[in-house]
């Protein structure tokens, strides 16, 4: 071919040249040797690569990137790596957004809680914790596939629940749900049976009811002997245990509430059980290292840090007509010598029937009506009001009481949202704790010694001490102390749950058909 005429176009792969490996281009041999021999010039990617061999102070040529097909396939994927080939450090060339990152649930937090204070960590985290490399993005988004991976292991394993993700004195879901499968197995189903009606059973009694309560008592877990008919001593100490663990008089007597709760049928239990343990199961995914925990239809409140209850106390809650609603939200303040507006309707069915009894009954104790909407809640004369007609929904009057020992809330209240207007607080009423059961209130939480829950929420807000609180108490003045950290409070309906002794506890629902365990929003 004459110096300086054009070759004729090559056609399929020396015009485009071969693929040396990923991101580098050579030419086609023939290419190559027809330059060797003078035939044509070099085209395309071998005329590139000379030319940068060529420029003073470069040792190597740069790669191109990768391929059109991978680059798409890397910018569908956020959150995967490009790293440089032969990078040791494995540095990545492009980080993911934070957008990208999901943070873990509640849920797998509690498992990641349960493998230790180094918990599932990425490769080379514990390197960056010892400040020997900065942490990449596959620290943070963590492929899905890895921890799932470990997930199932850890099911398969068994391993305990943390105690971040129990509830103190109310075990765990786990624990309540090995206890729904010991209650649908054919053992179980084939001792539960009904003690019947009759007259009470004690011990030194025999005969077939006899023989039958001792079948249902093993059917529960409470009886380890057969069925002898003779309600002897072990049969005295296993009718006991079921009392405690259902909150019965312990008096080894059948009869009464006892009776009743022998008689429930096993299909009521199971449901109760796949209730409480669906319920259970939200909480828990929901439920952070420290919080408020209230159960209703036990009477009682804890206070719960990292799974272990650092106070508790009795309550008293809503009344049949009053009831106490499950709310999940925070207690960011305390009101001390809080004032009480009560609602129209308590003062339609509660406080007017008393002014009626007795008109020195509002000053007796501390109440103040005002005209609503006054601004200057300048008192009205309640002789003026007709206490016998008392509209909640047209009653024009508000009515407060005043700070006070006769104050219903005592000395402080404890302030957290909710649509309800429910909140903890003191009482004047010492003797309600002393009752076995406590639905006596309006609806709030009514607490045995706020004092000591105050301290205990006081505890990270500056400032603040039990002689303190005890000082500001003692001024009579009504302040509000926001806290320095909101606490979650959990007002929750549990009728089951498994004990830390791994006893099954069962507990009367309070609200009948108000708030059934198979329907209520736990």
């Amino acid at each position: 071919m004459p110096r300086g005429a054009r070759p004729a176009r090559a056609r399929g792969a020396a015009a485009r040249g071969v693929r040396g490996g990923p991101g580098r281009v050579r030419a086609h041999p023939r290419s190559l040797r027809a330059a060797r021999r003078g035939g044509g010039r070099p085209r395309g990617a071998l005329r590139r690569r000379r030319r940068r061999r060529a420029a003073p102070g470069r040792r190597s040529a740069a790669r191109p990137g990768p391929p059109a097909a991978l680059r798409r396939h890397r910018q569908g994927r956020p959150a995967q790596l490009q790293t440089r080939r032969g990078d040791p450090r494995a540095r990545p060339t492009r980080r993911a957004p934070a957008s990208a990152v999901r943070a873990p649930s509640r849920a797998t937090a509690c498992i990641l809680q349960s493998a230790g204070p180094r918990g599932l960590l990425a490769p080379g985290a514990a390197a960056d914790r010892a400040g020997t490399r900065p942490a990449t993005a596959l620290d943070v988004a963590w492929p899905r596939a890895v921890r799932l991976s470990f997930l199932l292991a850890l099911a398969a394993c068994a391993w305990p629940p943390s105690p971040a993700c129990a509830a103190a004195d109310y075990g765990s879901a786990d624990a309540l749900e090995r206890a729904l499968e010991r209650l649908r197995s054919p053992e179980v189903e084939a001792g539960w049976v009904r003690v019947g009606p009759g007259p009470a059973l004690r011990e030194g009694d025999a005969g077939a009811r006899v023989e039958r309560l001792q079948r249902r008592l093993r059917a529960g877990g409470d009886y380890a002997g057969g069925p002898s008919g003779r309600f002897d001593a072990a049969t005295d100490a296993a009718l006991r245990r079921f009392q405690a663990r259902h909150a019965l008089e312990t008096d080894g007597v059948v009869g009464g509430e006892t009776l009743a709760a022998l008689d429930v049928t096993r299909a009521r239990r199971l449901r109760e059980l796949e209730s409480n343990l669906a319920a259970r199961r939200a909480f828990e995914a929901r439920a952070g290292p420290r919080f408020v925990l209230v159960n209703v239809p036990d009477y009682r409140l804890l206070v719960v840090e990292h799974g272990a209850a650092t106070l508790r106390m009795r309550v008293a809650v809503g009344d049949e007509g009053w009831e106490t609603p499950p709310i999940d939200e925070e207690i960011r303040a305390l009101v001390l010598n809080p004032v009480w507006t009560l609602p129209a309707t308590i003062v339609a069915s509660d406080l007017a029937q008393k002014v009626r009894a007795d008109p020195r009954h509002l000053e007796a104790k501390g109440f103040v009506v005002a005209a609503r909407g006054d601004r200057t809640s300048r008192p009205v004369d309640p002789a003026r009001i007709d206490w016998d007609d008392v509209d909640p929904k047209r009653f024009p009057y508000v009515v407060r009481q005043r700070p006070g020992p006769e104050n219903l809330l005592g000395a402080i209240k404890f302030v957290f949202p909710n649509r309800e207007d429910i909140y903890l607080h003191d009482t004047p009423d010492r003797d309600v704790f002393e009752r076995p059961e406590r639905g006596v209130s309006h609806g709030c939480i009514r607490l045995e010694d706020a004092r000591e829950l105050a301290v205990e929420l006081l505890r990270e807000t500056p400032g603040w001490s039990r002689d303190e609180l005890e000082r500001r108490i003692a001024t009579g003045e009504t302040q509000e102390v926001p806290l320095a950290k909101p606490v979650p409070v959990h007002l929750v309906y549990w009728t089951a749950w498994v004990a830390p002794d791994g006893t099954l506890q069962h507990r009367r629902d309070v609200y009948g058909d108000a708030v059934d365990p198979d329907t209520a929003p736990l």
